[in-house]
This record gives structure tokens, C-alpha cells and sequence, in this order.
């Protein structure tokens, strides 16, 4: 396994490690060494955690997350200079609470994401 394939790993072990009940979770992947792996299958054993992977040939089944890559490189990251893992976390923590909390979809008629999952309004992913 190459050292790419290893920090994937380790960082998937290291997220589950701080989850409280990881078998309530799903971990979604596209068909990438790393998820087809005997340390991956090992994982997944050891914690116990739902693991469901795009179909192959089927880009949209990643559409929502790759959406979300898309925005995180264009609005949040792009033409900044990043020192450090520690200032890069940083400002990945704040997209995300910022995409989740205070972003106004237009496909969720101008609300949020939070206040449509907390209202449990229908949701629609942007195309």
C-alpha cells in the first residue's frame, strides 16, 4: 500500500477513534484502493461501521460531496496562503460549519441546510 493510501487510512482511523457509537455511521467512498483494502476491511471489522460506495461509472452518486469539495476549493481555500496544518484546519472547520449553518441554498428555497434538516424540510440536491 502506498504512503497516499496509508494517511487515508490512518486518517479514517483516527476520525473513528473520536466518534462515540461508529456503527450508526456510514462512511461513503468511491472505489479507490484505499476503501478495497485489507486495513480498510479491518477498520470496518474493528468499529463496526456501515461502509456504502458510489456505482462505477455513476459520477452523480458522489455529486453531493463533490459539490461540497467544489465550493470548499473555489470560495473557501482558493487564492489564500496557508502556513500550516494547523491554519488550514481551521479554515476547513469554519467552511463547513459556515456550508451547513449559514449558506443559503437556492434549491432549499433560500434557507439552510441546518434549517431544513431541523425543520425536516424536503432536501434536493443542487445541480
Amino acid at each position: 500500500m502506498n504512503k497516499g493510501n496509508i494517511i487515508a487510512i490512518s486518517n479514517i482511523k483516527n476520525t473513528l477513534q473520536k466518534i462515540k457509537n461508529p456503527a450508526q455511521d456510514i462512511i461513503h467512498s468511491d472505489h479507490g484502493k484505499e476503501y478495497t483494502s485489507n486495513m480498510f476491511n479491518n477498520l470496518k471489522e474493528k468499529y463496526n461501521f456501515k461502509h456504502s460506495m458510489g456505482r462505477i461509472g455513476i459520477a452523480l452518486d458522489n455529486h453531493p460531496i463533490e459539490y461540497f469539495f467544489s465550493i470548499l476549493k473555489q470560495e473557501y481555500l482558493k487564492s489564500k496562503e496557508i502556513l500550516n496544518y494547523k491554519e488550514l484546519s481551521s479554515m476547513i472547520d469554519f467552511a463547513i460549519y459556515d456550508y451547513n449553518n449559514i449558506r443559503f441554498r437556492r434549491c432549499l428555497n433560500n434557507k439552510t441546510l441546518r434549517r431544513c434538516l431541523n425543520n425536516k424540510t424536503p432536501l434536493r440536491e443542487e445541480i
